[in-house]
């Protein structure tokens, strides 16, 4: 859908400049041991727990709700920051470093939805903005037989430096893919959401011009 910028912005002011409601309704996000851990709080009950155990802390714990409420929380990061709202964006940079929310993505141990959440903020907190445009594609008429294509042919690329940290969604993206041989099974809800995001992930790289070439494509 299309993002209400009033609303957004709204929201982004309630959760981030009240200290108590930022204390009450966000999970932070730590590194420690190699592992990517969230506090989890509920009913008097605050511990770091580690990511790949969330759901099973949860579902000792509380029944679930609070893995539940994570998903949600993810969703609504991301959508904070849908169309580019700077305001959201600039607050949750601060918060979410790419190199966290980048290994969470990639972490086969995880969970797919939050495989899948981590991987839909990727796209809105870090690719999908300045500098990167979308890409103009020129439409030309040419005769078939002046045609000579190349081995590979040169694509339009992004005229923004494409920094070595956001070079990794590539390999990131090709390796998932592979992984997944083609195939989709319709029952494996939260993996086809992974899925789903990888591709909405490749659709934003190609439009901004992250790939040079055909060669890049085809592998």
């Amino acid at each position: 859908g299309e993002a209400i910028m009033s609303n957004q912005n709204d929201i982004c002011e309630l959760l981030f400049e009240n200290e108590q409601n930022s204390e009450a309704l966000l999970m932070p996000i730590r590194e420690n041991g190699g592992n990517i851990e969230t506090l989890y709080h509920d009913s008097g009950l605050e511990k770091w727990v580690s990511l790949q155990k969330l759901e099973f802390f949860s579902n000792q714990n509380d029944g679930g709700r609070i893995y539940q409420y994570y998903i949600a929380l993810l969703d609504l990061l991301s959508e904070l920051c849908l169309d580019r709202n700077y305001q959201c964006i600039n607050v949750l940079e601060g918060l979410y470093k790419f190199d966290f929310i980048y290994a969470c993505a990639n972490d086969q141990r995880l969970p797919f939805d939050l495989r899948a959440r981590f991987t839909k903020l990727i796209i809105h907190l870090f690719v999908d903005r300045e500098p990167f445009e979308p890409l103009t594609l020129p439409s030309l008429t040419t005769v078939w037989d002046d045609i000579r294509k190349p081995e590979y042919v040169k694509l339009m690329s992004s005229h923004a430096k494409i920094t070595q940290q956001l070079q990794v969604l590539k390999k990131f993206v090709r390796s998932y893919l592979v992984e997944c041989k083609g195939v989709q099974k319709s029952y494996e809800r939260s993996k086809n959401l992974l899925t789903l995001e990888v591709l909405n992930l490749c659709k934003f790289l190609c439009r901004f011009g992250f790939y040079l070439d055909e060669s890049e494509l085809e592998e």
